[in-house]
């Protein structure tokens, strides 16, 4: 079925065949492509691989991956080979055999969904325990350097940071907290940020349906999560903030986002202060 470079009868193993040809090659052979208003590319070049690639793709995502698997017992693409080759960075993985959730959360039943929680929340509780090599309260990614959030942050990289305060001066635009309570008039956000946030936890970034990989024979057990480019130790509430802000589900599921990340809902109302003063208006992406 896979002729040319893919071809089974070589005497190379697959991970020392693509350091012999064209990664170009391989992905003009690539069995799907997606997304097409992206800027990266997934394209499946085999039964049991694919290449994610792009300009926007980084190696601290290759790199979170192996922390991930190395650590910890959740499922995770298994990553053969990252590299860069001009301004293109590309991850060779593992293809995951199996259902995004929010193609499969309609038709499961009440007693499958919460099988899904309870192991997103077994997940979550379990990566938040992973030390941040800064320290206990810094913001950086996996190997301690900058991070990439383009849904909540912009397409810039930023951090590392020290603090979960010097995160914050950065999310309010580099604005002090009076002239926030001065253009808005607001003391919530003032109040909940001047407050000290001593600890930082390790942060999926991106925990929406789409995201979430669940085995075809429809028992809801999670076979995989995905896209971790927006991983990193951040404050312990903002997986609820990335989780609310990046799902396109149902009421249902956002309402149940909190049973596996926890109840940060005041968090949540002062991040959408800090929106509505740096003139991000994310929520209008978001279908309920």
């Amino acid at each position: 079925m896979f002729k040319g470079v893919l071809e089974a009868r070589t005497k190379y193993s697959f991970t020392d065949l693509l350091s012999k040809v064209s990664i170009d090659a391989c992905i003009r052979r690539g069995l799907k492509r997606y997304p097409k208003d992206s800027s990266f590319r997934i394209s499946r070049i085999d039964e049991h691989h694919v290449v994610k690639y792009g300009p926007d793709v980084d190696l601290h995502e290759a790199e979170t991956m192996r922390l991930i698997a190395a650590s910890t017992s959740i499922p995770v693409p298994t990553v053969h080979r990252a590299w860069k080759e001009n301004q293109t960075t590309y991850i060779l993985m593992d293809y995951v055999h199996g259902i995004p959730l929010d193609a499969a959360w309609a038709g499961m039943s009440q007693r499958t969904k919460d099988f899904v929680i309870d192991q997103l929340k077994a997940y979550v509780d379990e990566f938040r325990k992973l030390p941040c090599p800064l320290g206990d309260g810094a913001v950086c990614s996996a190997v301690g350097g900058y991070l990439r959030d383009n849904g909540r942050c912009g397409s810039e990289t930023f951090g590392p940071y020290s603090t979960c305060d010097e995160f914050h001066h950065f999310v309010h635009g580099q604005r002090t907290l009076d002239d926030i309570r001065m253009f808005l008039g607001t003391e919530e956000l003032v109040e909940f940020h001047s407050r000290p946030f001593p600890r930082s936890r390790f942060t999926h970034g991106d925990l929406a349906p789409r995201n979430i990989m669940v085995d075809g024979a429809g028992t809801g057990k999670i076979v995989a999560i995905l896209d971790w480019d927006a991983s990193g130790w951040f404050p312990e509430y903002w997986e609820y903030i990335k989780a609310k802000l990046m799902t396109r589900m149902p009421l249902e599921w956002d309402l149940r986002i909190k049973e596996f990340v926890g109840d940060y809902e005041a968090e949540w109302k002062a991040d959408g202060v800090v929106r509505k003063f740096c003139g991000l208006d994310l929520d209008g992406d978001r279908r309920q």
